[in-house]
């Protein structure tokens, strides 16, 4: 898997992850990678321990590997040797790091470093996506309102716009509430509080996945192909 750089600077940040390096290595480094999705660490996990075997029985054996695996990965860095220079993102530079900066690169990528917080992004990501891109398809005459407007003034539920009078917006009486507030009404959006609509970065990685398959453009990474057909089926009703 890799991708020219113009695509990976332009990627949506729910498709990646930023972490800062640890106070031991370097606390002004940071690294902004492409993580491995459940399935893929999965996959990973079998192979990574014949890797870790075998480094026992010859140091350093499993270095390239993790090297090889970590390269396409890599999004952005700023991470320099020990002269401040800058440290080139690439198959040079990855060979020029330790293993302590390996080990810490690879924790990133797969989220090892906290792998139950990684499983929770990943769902809470999933399940919004859907929920949002399920009530655009559902219920479009309340997806794009503003829910601190429709606070203060009375909305066409049907047509799904602020009504008017003499061509002004009519408040909401006193004494009322939005139908969201309302027991037994409620609004397909949720809440001010709990909206269930796309984030502007879920917004954002759902219009790039809809440009890169208009574009017949391959998947920068697995488990952005998984997001791609998550994303297909909800368009079409099916989650």
């Amino acid at each position: 898997m890799s991708a020219p750089l113009a695509s990976l600077v332009c990627l949506p940040s729910p498709l990646t992850r930023v972490a800062q390096a640890p106070a031991e290595l370097d606390v002004r480094a940071w690294v902004e990678v492409l993580p491995l999705g459940e399935t893929e660490r999965q996959a990973l996990a079998p192979r990574l321990a014949r890797l870790l075997e075998d480094a026992g029985e010859r140091p350093g054996h499993a270095e390239e590997p993790i090297r090889a695996l970590l390269l396409p990965r890599l999004v952005a860095w700023n991470l320099r040797d020990g002269q401040e220079r800058p440290v080139p993102m690439s198959a040079a530079g990855l060979a020029g790091l330790n293993g302590e900066w390996l080990g810490w690169l690879f924790a990133v990528v797969s989220g090892s470093d906290d792998l139950a917080a990684a499983r929770s992004h990943e769902h809470e990501r999933d399940q919004a996506l859907l929920a949002g891109i399920r009530l655009i398809r559902t219920a479009p005459q309340v997806a794009w309102r503003d829910c601190a407007d429709c606070q203060r003034h009375i909305y066409d539920e049907q047509t799904g716009t602020r009504a008017l009078f003499q061509g002004a917006p009519i408040p909401r009486p006193a004494g009322t509430q939005a139908p969201c507030r309302i027991p037994q009404v409620g609004c397909p959006v949720g809440t001010p509080e709990t909206p269930r609509r796309l984030t502007p970065e879920l917004w954002s990685l759902w219009q790039y996945d809809r440009q890169c398959r208009a574009a017949h453009q391959p998947a920068v990474s697995p488990e952005a192909a998984r997001l791609s057909l998550l994303i297909q089926l909800a368009e079409q009703g099916a989650l």
